[in-house]
């Protein structure tokens, strides 16, 4: 592990000027797997990168700190196939997303029309399972603006909404504010909101 490896798991994000020198090799636009070399004076070790890619649409990387190219030809081919399904994983995981979030952006509407079909297609598919009431969070987000804020506003909502079961919540991001519709079932909720809260 390296600093920069440490640092993207306790804060969750690498600085700009290290995802601009990683960039420099090409990993966005590649479709294969790159070996990235070590950067002594920025405190990167060596490392294999290899694109995660669903229908040619990039959903993230993986990375494999290999400092001394100690991974062999097949590893790498190995390392190929993981990013595949991982991109699939992914891919299914973000039009899961969209489809929750097309659904509460449509409760949220003026159409008495669209929020009945969007209430029917929630409970049909099962986005939020249960009966009882339901609570809308609106969080405002402080100081937003600029696309770097809604790139922000976005992780963070996938942040809240991975860290509960499929249909516990849904989550809709704006340029300034998320909306979260949490089903109030069971003792957990009051847990939810404080965790949502925070």
């Amino acid at each position: 592990i390296d600093e920069i490896r440490r640092d993207s798991i306790l804060r969750r994000e690498t600085q700009p000027t290290i995802r601009d020198w990683f960039r420099s090799f090409g990993i966005v636009e590649s479709a294969g797997p790159l070996r990235i070399p070590r950067a002594e004076r920025m405190g990167i070790l060596g490392r294999l990168c290899v694109p995660v890619r669903c229908h040619d649409r990039l959903t993230g990387f993986l990375w494999l700190i290999d400092d001394d190219a100690s991974l062999s030809a097949e590893q790498v081919v190995i390392a190929g196939r993981a990013a595949r399904q991982a991109g699939l994983l992914m891919y299914e995981d973000l039009l899961a997303e969209k489809r929750a979030a097309t659904a509460l952006g449509r409760l949220l509407s003026a159409s008495d029309e669209l929020r009945a079909a969007a209430a029917a297609e929630v409970h049909e598919e099962g986005l939020l399972p249960g009966n009882g009431p339901a609570v809308v969070v609106v969080v405002q987000v402080v100081d937003a603006g600029g696309d770097d804020s809604r790139l922000d506003i976005c992780e963070s909502l996938r942040d809240v909404t991975r860290r509960y079961p499929h249909g516990v919540l849904l989550g809709l991001p704006f340029p300034d504010y998320v909306v979260i519709l949490l089903r109030t079932r069971s003792e957990r909720s009051e847990e939810h909101t404080s965790a949502l809260q925070s």
